[in-house]
């Protein structure tokens, strides 16, 4: 998986003990008595970030967390982390190159999780769209992924939350990796940020990983 922008890096959970001790600075307060699974992955995802941060040249000595636990970035970056049972990967630029960057990694879903999408996730038109892939296992999953990093990309901008069902998938490739998601919402504050945004998802690992990325303005 290779971008034209920002530095990407993964880790396969669970983390060994060793690494967990060399990157222990990284945990927050709130996970710290969590159960060790969410520990591990809490601090695989910082540790992506802190590798990622390292090749741009900016040293991660600590990554604290907003009230919605979302990542807070030093103020010359911005980034996205993302995390499954088997894998954590975090995603950084310049806030001189990105304006947001949202990122979000799934495994590929099977027959059991697709009602839960089609009642949760999925508005009638995504569904209706969406059925005339013959792949719907990974049909299925790219809605998904997708629409979660529409929510991590937009969330630091607006500090606002919205459902799934108030973004719709307007185009899809599941050949070139490419969909276009449109944001629809009756919250005013969320007003400015309506419209489409385009992405690209990647499959590696029996997952598939959404990108979408707001380029800055100015730099």
């Amino acid at each position: 998986m290779e971008l034209n922008f920002g530095a990407l890096h993964s880790i396969n959970l669970p983390i060994e003990n060793d690494l967990m001790e060399k990157y222990s600075f990284l945990l927050n307060s709130h996970v710290e008595k969590a159960v060790g699974s969410r520990v591990n992955e809490f601090l695989g995802g910082r540790i992506c970030a802190h590798k990622a941060a390292s090749s741009l040249g900016v040293e991660l000595n600590e990554l604290l967390a907003g009230e919605k636990r979302e990542p807070l970035w030093p103020s010359e970056l911005v980034g996205s982390i993302t995390h499954t049972k088997k894998m954590a990967l975090a995603l950084v630029d310049l806030k001189s190159s990105s304006r947001s960057i949202g990122l979000d990694a799934e495994e590929i879903i099977g027959d059991e999780k697709i009602e839960t999408i089609e009642k949760m996730v999925a508005t009638k038109k995504d569904l209706a769209f969406i059925r005339l892939f013959g792949d719907k296992h990974l049909a299925y999953t790219v809605l998904f992924s997708a629409k979660e990093a529409l929510y991590k990309l937009l969330f630091p901008l607006c500090q606002e939350f919205f459902g799934f069902q108030e973004a719709e998938l307007k185009a899809l490739d599941l050949e070139s990796g490419e969909f276009i998601l449109k944001l629809d919402s009756k919250n005013s504050n969320l007003l400015p940020y309506l419209g489409n945004y385009k992405g690209r998802f990647y499959i590696d690992k029996g997952h598939v990983i959404s990108v979408i990325r707001l380029i800055n303005n100015y730099g």
